[in-house]
């Protein structure tokens, strides 16, 4: 029962209204921008697109890497539900996540009895701040 990776979005949070349309908050455009390290998220969300050819559910495991050192910034083990043949749709929110440095990330989602695990790079970028021009006194 093949599984394909339609699409992958990175944002803040992601809400379900009651008629189950999602709300996407703060949608990164791919990368990450902060302003200084360490920098901390309350959430960190994945909002995944999935093409499949028969109902099923599936063991998942998900991490956030930072690419270079191979460091961990977060870790999930859950399910996830292919309701009906078709697009699907899935749900990632990893809590309190700490970025300590800049560089490549990779969110791996890896997915029983898929054999290669779906990966989404990212880049934390730091940007500090920038102070407006000073003016003249008067």
């Amino acid at each position: 029962m093949p599984l394909i990776r339609e699409f992958t979005i990175l944002c803040d949070d992601i809400r379900v209204e009651n008629t189950g349309k999602f709300i996407l908050i703060g949608v990164y455009t791919p990368h990450i921008v902060i302003p200084t390290l360490p920098f901390g998220f309350s959430t960190l969300c994945f909002f995944t697109g999935f093409t499949s050819d028969a109902p099923a559910r599936y063991q998942i495991r998900a991490q956030l890497r930072h690419l270079e050192t191979g460091h961990v910034v977060g870790e999930l083990i859950g399910m996830m539900q292919h309701a009906a043949p078709g697009l699907g749709t899935g749900v990632i929110k990893f809590p309190n996540v700490i970025f300590n440095q800049g560089g490549r990330y990779n969110f791996i989602l890896t997915i029983e009895q898929h054999p290669e695990p779906f990966v989404y790079d990212f880049d934390v970028i730091l940007q500090a701040a920038q102070l407006p021009p000073a003016q003249p006194a008067r």
